[in-house]
């Protein structure tokens, strides 16, 4: 009984140090906290460094749980250098010069110039988002672009060209776990209700966002499908991260099942379209740090 004691103590007092988790792991667990201070401060282009810090530090947590040590040390390399080795930034400078020259070429001489400052901002040790760097080369038509009226929110596109509005919510984000021998936890955000009173006819479903100018809203914006739990009351559930404690082991990791890959399409400077793959019926949401933009598909 002594020894079975002494087992418990032992695990319990694991879990609780590995829950403090390492440097990296508890960086990365702080960055969107700092993500969130960023953006209500509109500071957008330190939002999206640290979403990039983050995304690195994750994929080195992955290459330390493997002992790709190679791996790693590059990828801290990348951290330490804001998240671009000097290999990227010469084959993002020798891209961009391309494109600058053949725009000079068809005498787009904007698009020279906008590229020439891109260039000019990778030289000085600066970023350009995806959305920055390809904004010349895209064609929209202010005809079809919709008007919408706030930033940072997901709408229903309709087919005479007005929106709607998905279920708007804050997730509550919750931790819940057990164990004895093994603890494990698992942080979800959860929606209350099993269904958003929102439903989308997934034949002509398409989505539009309005974000600031400059800003790649694929740095900002997931899409997932909810997992639904509970009995008596049951609840959307988006899990984010889960962890695990025994007497030898021990591992945490950020949950990526539910995320679903979608695409943006621009129409104007600020404004996308959302392009989603074929759903299948469920429970669905974009997100937006923790803001969720939910709907049903019939």
């Amino acid at each position: 009984m002594t020894n079975y004691i002494r087992t418990a103590v032992f695990v319990l007092i694991s879990f609780t140090t590995f829950s403090q988790g390492s440097p990296n792991q508890n960086r990365i667990k702080q960055i969107p906290l700092e993500i969130q201070a960023a953006l209500k401060a509109e500071n957008y282009e330190k939002a999206a460094e640290l979403k990039k810090e983050k995304e690195l530090r994750e994929e080195m947590q992955k290459a330390l749980q493997t002992e790709d040590y190679a791996k790693a040390a590059e990828l801290k390399n990348q951290i330490d250098n804001g998240g671009s080795s000097s290999e990227d930034n010469s084959s993002e400078i020798s891209r961009l010069e391309k494109e600058m020259n053949e725009a000079l070429k068809q005498e787009d001489y904007k698009k020279a110039g906008d590229l020439k400052r891109q260039i000019e901002t990778i030289q000085n040790g600066g970023t350009v988002s995806n959305t920055a760097a390809t904004t010349s080369s895209i064609t929209t038509s202010n005809n079809n672009v919709p008007s919408v009226d706030f930033v940072n929110q997901v709408y229903l596109l309709n087919s005479d060209g007005t929106l709607s509005d998905l279920e708007k919510a804050e997730g509550k984000l919750t931790t819940s776990g057990g164990g004895f021998v093994v603890a494990s936890a698992t942080s979800s955000y959860i929606l209350p209700g099993s269904a958003s009173p929102v439903k989308v006819n997934q034949s002509n479903a398409r989505f539009v966002v309005k974000v600031y100018k400059g800003i790649d809203p694929s740095e900002t914006f997931k899409f997932l499908k909810f997992d639904i739990r509970g009995r008596r009351s049951p609840s959307r559930y988006a899990d984010q991260y889960k962890s695990t404690a025994a007497m030898y082991h021990s591992e945490t990791g950020a949950v990526t099942d539910q995320y679903i890959e979608v695409k943006f399409k621009q129409l104007s400077d600020e404004v996308f379209e959302i392009i989603i793959p074929k759903l299948e019926p469920g429970e669905y949401s974009f997100v937006y740090i923790n803001k969720f933009f939910a709907f049903g598909i019939n």
